[in-house]
């Protein structure tokens, strides 16, 4: 390895504005293999934040995804799926392999390395094939794993997200809200805290959802946690479908409608009724059992409440932490995302339910 190599990678990754980190340089010098250390050109694009892909200039048919995590917890959550957890299903292929591991030696990030399984997302080919192979593998993963006993080391390890977590995020989000001087607030952003203040005060009393939620009994499983269509990746492999989830930060323990919710609202309407009919099929052939449209709704709908009410409170204790390093504006835009909320799925009923699943927007992650 030469200086120059290095300095070349630093600098490649300082223009997106990533920390320098020389422990990143030896572990790629590893995983590539002494060519890569003898000075083979490597050459690094850009494919969203923290998210990299390395080409290998010495063999253009092999490369790989450099993935800066936002602590070591992430990275440890992402080698456990794939090495214990996932295996522990069968399903083992059904996410990346992680290569190798780079911490900065003051331990204020951690970069891995992936095997890189292509563009081929949901999101950028959600034909009915594609999509068929995804719910397939999707339903197979929540069904194999309700009930397993591996969920008590998913959830020490990562997320949970049981009916709890509504009412836990709910709860930390009018504390935070509450706890925000007016001084801090000027304009539209006090307004804006006032009417969520109201709308969560709603939400925590609204009887008819505490009651669908405690009849609905969804059975905990494994979830994916942040089961969006980019994080889904379907390819046609020797006449067979490979279907690769990644991006397992949120990886976690609850119920199967919180994944659903997060996959169906990235679909127009009109498909959605069709992925649920098909996941439903799946989980039947499976011995499993997925709640009916109406209880469906109001389960979705309460995981984005709780994801939106889980925004407010983050922004909200910023603002009361940061001061001035954060714009109070942003209440005014969750807000937004609260209104935006529309029934996930078609209400069969003659009564038109209140409470609403959401086809909105939602900060990315």
């Amino acid at each position: 390895m030469t200086v120059d190599r290095f300095d070349e990678l630093r600098r490649t990754l300082e223009t997106h504005g990533e920390p320098p980190c020389p422990e990143l340089w030896l572990t790629l010098a590893e995983v590539l293999g002494d060519g890569a250390a003898n000075g083979r050109p490597i050459s690094i694009e850009r494919v969203k934040k923290k998210v990299y892909r390395v080409r290998d200039g010495g063999d253009p048919s092999r490369s790989l995804v450099l993935k800066r995590h936002r602590d070591a917890g992430d990275a440890r959550r992402a080698r456990l799926v794939r090495e214990r957890w996932l295996p522990a299903l069968g399903l083992e292929t059904s996410c990346p392999l992680v290569l190798g591991t780079a911490a900065d030696r003051h331990g204020r990030w951690v970069w891995q390395l992936y095997e890189d399984f292509g563009v081929d997302t949901l999101l950028t080919r959600p034909d009915r094939a594609h999509l068929a192979a995804a719910i397939d593998v999707i339903a197979e993963l929540h069904t194999r794993a309700a009930g397993h006993p591996l969920l008590c080391q998913v959830r020490a390890a990562g997320g949970d997200y049981g009916v709890h977590h509504f009412w836990s995020a709910l709860g930390d989000a009018e504390r935070a809200l509450e706890a925000l001087p007016a001084s801090r607030l000027p304009g539209e952003a006090g307004r804006a805290r006032d009417r969520l203040r109201q709308h969560l005060h709603r939400l925590r009393h609204d009887t008819r959802r505490a009651r669908v939620l405690a009849e609905a009994a969804e059975p905990e499983t494994l979830l994916h946690g942040d089961l969006l269509a980019k994080n889904v990746i379907v390819a046609e492999r020797r006449s067979r479908w490979s279907v690769t989830l990644i991006d397992w930060d949120h990886v976690g323990v609850g119920p199967v409608s919180y994944d659903l919710s997060t996959f169906l609202t990235r679909f127009p309407a009109p498909e959605r009724e069709w992925i649920v009919s098909r996941y439903r099929d799946a989980v039947r052939r499976l011995d499993g059992h997925v709640p009916d449209l109406p209880a469906l709704n109001v389960l979705c709908d309460t995981a984005e409440q709780a994801r939106c009410a889980e925004y407010v409170a983050s922004l909200a204790s910023k603002i009361l932490l940061d001061g001035e390093r954060v714009a109070p504006s942003g209440l005014v835009e969750i807000e937004g995302w609260f209104q935006a909320l529309q029934p996930l799925l078609p209400v069969t009923t003659r009564r038109r339910t209140s409470m609403l699943a959401p086809s909105g927007k939602r900060a990315s992650r």
